[in-house]
């Protein structure tokens, strides 16, 4: 009795299974995947930054209520700077920076600490090629530290700002004080305005440069 003929065309799968032990995997070798497993596939592929930069705006755009008030300064690098108020200079610098500072209504310690640990270490004095490299400490700079509720305004309705984001008097008296003394513990020298007074403020800006702080972005996911 003649054997069945054997084409070669008919082995070549069997051994192509047998060289490749992956493919003697069921799930593996059916073409179509479960939906719970290209879920998990598709969980596990990154998103491009692009998309998830675009994500972050629309949710920040569609709930505006859930930003956080806590520490905002805008720093000025100043050749000199006083503050003026009843006709008396209270505080006077050279070289260094002139900050606004701010304590909103969601102030916790923590954002004292960020506020002091990037403005002395933030690098935006130059070096020698006129490049930003050298922070407060480096250039063993001065301050001029001014409470100014102000940068909390908010001008979206009406054509009167809104301070209700900025902290009560006495509690942004107190964080105030506290960000102080912690410039204070760096060993530079720390000029104050007069906390709840009218004052001038005189500065020259050098650059101009010009650098504003939130404290809130310690919360964002690019931190």
């Amino acid at each position: 009795m003649r054997g069945k003929a054997i084409r070669v065309a008919d082995l070549l799968p069997r051994i192509l299974r047998l060289q490749n032990p992956r493919l003697q995997s069921p799930r593996l070798q059916s073409p179509r995947q479960s939906p719970l497993r290209l879920r998990a596939l598709h969980s596990r592929t990154p998103r491009p930054r692009y998309l998830r930069q675009a994500a972050q705006i629309r949710l920040r755009r569609a709930a505006p209520s859930l930003a956080i008030n806590r520490v905002r300064a805008v720093i000025q690098r100043v050749n000199r700077a006083n503050v003026t108020s009843s006709g008396e200079i209270v505080g006077s610098i050279g070289l260094g920076l002139a900050v606004l500072l701010a304590v909103g209504r969601d102030d916790v310690p923590e954002d004292g600490r960020y506020i002091v640990d990037k403005t002395l270490n933030l690098r935006i004095f130059s070096d020698d090629a006129g490049r930003f490299a050298r922070s407060l400490l480096d250039v063993n700079g001065e301050l001029l530290l001014v409470s100014q509720f102000t940068l909390y305004g908010d001008t979206r309705k009406g054509r009167r700002p809104s301070f209700v984001k900025a902290a009560p008097p006495e509690v942004a008296r107190e964080s105030f004080a506290d960000v102080v003394e912690r410039f204070r513990a760096a060993g530079l020298k720390v000029e104050t305005g007069r906390f709840q007074a009218m004052m001038d403020v005189e500065l020259v800006n050098t650059g101009p440069v010009t650098i504003i702080i939130d404290s809130a972005d310690r919360s964002s996911p690019g931190y």
